[in-house]
């Protein structure tokens, strides 16, 4: 049980420094929904602006045909900067979440890798346990008892996830 607690703790090294790539990919995700979010808040102002200079341009009517040519003239300007600033906006975002994109794809990238990588090491490990969540609950429980073997260790440990799992499921719902 020695050889599998030191295999278990190289597998734990190895999965966390995937680990660390996928934390990573998903701050830049968050990155762009915070993007998103500002984007949408830039946008609603400029349409509040619009609408804005549109109730006040609407009194310069009530000065003849001089008001409605200055109405005309400033509607035309101020929606023409308005759209150019919409579309700068819109570019700048769309640039951003491309750059974003190619690295969160990087990131995974460089997760799958680093797992293929030490394939050998991990060899020994089901798919479904070659995360940090399983690894760490084996390593807890060879820590506790080493008179377990492999196979109901991975027993426990299939039993603690699927727990986990349906824990988050019902923390979830209640939402």
């Amino acid at each position: 049980m020695k050889m599998t607690l030191i295999r278990l703790m190289k597998a734990y090294d190895i999965c966390q420094k995937a680990d660390e790539h996928i934390l990573q990919k998903k701050a830049y995700e968050q990155e762009i929904e915070e993007m998103i979010k500002r984007y949408s808040k830039k946008v609603e102002s400029r349409v509040l602006l619009d609408i804005f200079i549109v109730l006040v341009s609407t009194g310069l009517l009530s000065l003849g045909s001089k008001g409605a040519l200055i109405y005309i003239i400033s509607m035309l300007l101020f929606n023409l900067f308005i759209t150019v600033d919409i579309l700068s906006i819109s570019l700048c975002k769309k640039k951003f979440i491309e750059q974003k994109k190619i690295e969160i794809e990087l990131e995974e990238r460089e997760s799958v890798r680093i797992i293929c990588e030490h394939e050998n090491e991990l060899n020994f490990l089901p798919n479904e346990f070659r995360n940090i969540d399983a690894i760490e609950y084996m390593l807890g429980v060879l820590k506790n008892d080493d008179a377990y073997s492999l196979e109901f260790i991975y027993r426990m440990c299939r039993r603690h996830l699927h727990n986990k799992k349906r824990q988050f499921l019902c923390n979830i719902e209640q939402i």
